[in-house]
């Protein structure tokens, strides 16, 4: 599961589970049980607030043959496409269809990335990452950003919180454990180094701004003809960078310590 992914989902669930949603329609639903397995497909689901139809949904439940009023499953799949993608994920939680409740989380195979959302803060998703390959996160920026994903490695754990209350926001914090980068000048170096930071993207008049403070507390350093030992020399970086309504990097303001 790419980062790229990972996001189109973000857009996709939050319109979904708001419950008045203003229109939306089922096509070709199936459901049947066996044994202790709950089966529902539906062919297709389109809903007002979003672009394309989410297609071919298939949701399986191995511990729990009810579906209503209230489904409670523990180990179960979800599976579905969404512009010309198909998604795959494990499921776990309930819902309760009467009250309107519900607490789901969705995970990979790997269980280095998983979402959670909730009734309770129902305008909020929780992504964590845990030791996901840094070069896959890299795959959102690949357009914005020129980066040889051959010239850097490294395992991404994070935890993040995505707030659709009133304005679209980001936060969270993260850390890079063994990552090693070098530059094609072989000018820039970092070495199995660990890097802490916390970050918050928030609107502004012009689009949006990341800003992000960032600590290299292990590992090794070459910038030009300096050569740094990072748990002995402290590396800060504070930044801010500004980024348009169709996320495309404009200006970067950056202070190191």
């Amino acid at each position: 599961m790419t980062a790229s992914k990972l996001f189109i989902i973000v857009f996709i669930w939050i319109p979904i589970q708001i419950t008045h949603a203003n229109s939306w329609n089922v096509n070709g639903l199936k459901l049947n049980t066996s044994n202790q397995t709950l089966n529902l497909h539906v062919d297709k689901i389109s809903f007002s607030q979003i672009d394309g139809d989410i297609n071919n949904i298939h949701y399986q439940c191995y511990t729990s043959k009810q579906l209503y009023p209230l489904h409670q499953c523990e180990k179960g799949r979800v599976s579905f496409n969404y512009l010309e993608t198909k998604y795959d994920f494990h499921i776990t939680g309930w819902f309760d269809f009467n009250n309107k409740k519900w607490d789901i989380k969705l995970f990979d195979d790997s269980e280095s990335l998983s979402i959670q959302h909730s009734s309770e803060f129902q305008e909020r998703l929780i992504i964590k990452l845990i030791q996901m390959p840094v070069t896959e996160v890299l795959e959102l920026l690949k357009e914005q950003l020129s980066i040889n994903n051959e010239s850097i490695g490294g395992l991404l754990t994070a935890d993040l919180e995505l707030d659709f209350s009133d304005l679209f926001i980001v936060f969270g914090n993260f850390q890079l454990e063994n990552f090693n980068w070098e530059s094609e000048s072989s000018e820039y170096v970092l070495a199995d180094t660990k890097i802490l930071g916390e970050f918050l993207l928030r609107p502004n008049a012009t689009g949006y701004e990341l800003l992000n403070s960032t600590s290299i507390v292990k590992g090794e350093g070459l910038f030009k003809d300096i050569y740094l030992v990072f748990e002995q020399d402290n590396f800060l970086l504070n930044s801010v960078v500004e980024i348009n309504n169709i996320f495309e990097f404009n200006k970067l303001h950056e202070t190191y310590k």
